[in-house]
């Protein structure tokens, strides 16, 4: 009798223990099939540490799951390798439960919808308002790869210029209208640089100032600052800040750094 009472509590246990939630993403996305899944996991606070655990999953028929051991808000990055370059930004925090639907789209875009937390319902919708904007951008990357003349390169980087700005408008206009949104101080630490970074952080509500992404709005403004202090006094360089889009800043970092030693 004592054996069978014994049984029973451990079978009890192993239930309770078998539903506790484990923090995952499960994902379908139509069209990917069968495929290698590059993983970049990101800590929020260490966002611009350049620190980053990495890792494959495999896609089956269209379906996969990742089931990190986290102990904080990470991003995390999927990236199929058949859809290369496109990719998945999704937050996750411990025993979250994430769920990504979808499909492949025009140009290996994927399409989809996220749900499981607040932040990254918000993070695909507003995506999904930049579909265009994105899909200008990539036809516009992969002219540059194959362009050679310098004068028409820097025609195509003008025009992306010009299609990064809609997004950047966007993306203010989001943080205008929603200065007491967590996903807002994402935005304006993540993306926007000098002059729009200040104003924006500057109507964040001082709970999301402080929020989840604190970290990252503090390291932003401590790389802005950076950048600008390189141009301090030195109007000869043949870079300067209000000519770059993002992506530029960044590939140009090395030449800015020796043309100011």
């Amino acid at each position: 009798m004592k054996k069978l009472q014994l049984f029973t509590v451990l079978a009890l246990l192993g239930s309770v223990f078998s539903c506790t939630p484990k923090t995952s993403i499960k994902g379908e996305i139509k069209g990917l099939g069968n495929d290698t899944i590059f993983v970049k996991t990101v800590k929020i606070d260490e966002f611009y540490s350049g620190n980053s655990k990495i890792d494959t999953i495999v896609a089956k028929n269209d379906k996969f799951e990742y089931s990190p051991k986290i102990e904080e808000l990470c991003m995390v990055f999927l990236s199929p390798k058949k859809l290369k370059p496109h990719h998945l930004n999704v937050f996750l925090d411990k025993d979250e439960n994430v769920k990504i639907t979808g499909k492949v789209g025009e140009y290996n875009m994927i399409e989809h919808t996220m749900t499981g937390s607040e932040l990254n319902e918000i993070n695909s919708k507003f995506t999904n308002t930049l579909t265009e904007e994105n899909k200008e951008i990539f036809l516009l990357n992969e002219k540059i790869k194959n362009v050679s003349n310098e004068e028409e390169k820097q025609a195509l980087y003008a025009k992306r210029r010009g299609i990064i700005k809609k997004i950047r408008d966007k993306q203010i206009e989001y943080v205008k209208a929603n200065p007491n949104n967590q996903f807002s101080g994402f935005l304006v630490g993540r993306y926007l640089f000098f002059e729009e970074f200040e104003k924006c952080y500057a109507l964040l509500n001082p709970a999301v100032q402080k929020g989840k992404f604190a970290t990252i709005l503090s390291q932003k403004k401590a790389i802005g600052a950076a950048i600008e202090k390189l141009f301090e006094g030195n109007q000869s360089l043949s870079i300067q800040p209000n000519t770059l889009d993002e992506e530029e800043v960044y590939e140009n970092l090395d030449e800015l750094v020796e043309e100011t030693n």
